[in-house]
């Protein structure tokens, strides 16, 4: 029992305890926070849920030279976003005015 004490003395000063009592005033209030910092479910199911739907615009800067035109993919850049993404060629739904 002494060496259980002693590792919560430590847990306790090593690490920050939030007690729920202490954000009890958040209870049935809107909230704001970033969709990186949800833990459950993951930030990627919130994205989809929310946005999956979305169309997005970007530059095709390269197609896979092999198989037929069902199995090709495309390398697109989105503007708002550091990297490409890579979808079936097939996908495109339409093109943008230049």
């Amino acid at each position: 029992m002494t060496v259980a004490c002693r590792l919560l003395d430590v847990l306790i000063e090593d690490e920050k305890i939030v007690a729920t009592e202490e954000f009890h005033f958040l209870m049935n209030r809107f909230v704001r926070f970033k969709v990186s910092d949800v833990t459950i479910p993951g930030p990627q199911v919130v994205v989809t849920e929310l946005y999956g739907g979305d169309i997005l615009q970007g530059k095709v800067v390269d197609i896979t030279e092999g198989g037929t035109q069902e199995q090709a993919f495309i390398v697109v850049k989105v503007e708002a976003m550091k990297d490409f993404l890579i979808l079936p060629a097939e996908k495109v739904i339409g093109m943008a005015d230049q």
